[in-house]
C-alpha cells in the first residue's frame, strides 16, 4: 500500500506540458467503505477558485449470520482548497455532515428496529492527481457520531473519534480553453 501511494505521488508531479483546463468536478468512490460491507460514491463540484462542494451517498449491509441490516446514508461536504495555484488538488480542509438510517432484521422473527445517525466531520486531506485525470485523496480528521432511535430503546449521546478517509476519483475538466489557470 505504501509503495502504491509513493508511486501515485511520483506520477502526480507537475510536468512540462501546458496546463489543462481547470477541474470543474470529480466523481469518486470511497474504497474504505468496502471494508465495512458497503459502498460509498461521491460527486464533487467546484464552487469557486478555492471552494468545492461534495455530495455523498452510501449503502451498507453489515449484519451477518442470523441478522440482516441495511444502512442508507446521504451527506454533504464543503472543502476549502489551501493553494489557489492548484484548484481542486493539493491540501484541503473540509467539513462534512451526513445522516444515515439503519434497519435491522432477525432472519427468524423479522423486523427488529431502526436507528438514525448523524455524523459531523472536520478534517484535512491532500488530493494527488495522476496523469491529470485520476485522483487519490487521503484525509485525517475528527468525527462526531450520534445515534437516535424512534423507539427510545437506544442510548443516545455523541461520540467523538479520530477518522481516516480515502477517496479515489475521476477528474472532470472544463472544455473551455478560457478557463485555464
Amino acid at each position: 500500500m505504501i509503495a502504491a501511494m509513493a508511486w501515485l505521488v511520483l506520477c502526480a508531479a507537475e510536468s512540462d506540458q501546458p496546463p489543462s483546463p481547470r477541474p470543474v468536478a470529480l466523481v469518486g468512490v470511497r474504497p474504505l467503505a468496502l471494508l465495512a460491507s458497503g459502498i460509498s460514491l461521491s460527486y464533487e463540484r467546484a464552487l469557486g477558485e478555492r471552494l468545492s462542494g461534495v455530495a455523498v451517498g452510501a449503502l451498507r449491509s453489515a449484519a451477518s449470520v442470523d441478522f440482516d441490516s441495511l444502512t442508507v446514508t446521504a451527506g454533504i461536504e464543503l472543502r476549502a482548497w489551501l493553494r489557489a495555484s492548484t484548484p481542486m488538488r493539493g491540501p484541503f480542509a473540509g467539513v462534512h455532515a451526513s445522516v444515515g438510517h439503519t434497519r435491522l432484521y432477525d432472519n427468524a422473527a423479522g423486523y427488529i428496529g431502526a436507528s438514525t445517525s448523524l455524523n459531523q466531520w472536520l478534517g484535512f486531506g491532500w488530493r494527488f492527481v495522476v496523469r491529470d485525470r485520476f485522483a487519490i485523496a487521503p484525509a485525517l480528521g475528527l468525527v462526531m457520531h450520534e445515534d437516535f432511535s424512534a423507539s427510545g430503546r437506544l442510548a443516545t449521546g455523541p461520540r467523538i473519534t479520530a477518522a481516516i478517509g480515502l477517496e479515489l476519483g475521476w477528474v472532470i475538466r472544463s472544455a473551455h480553453p478560457e478557463s485555464r489557470t
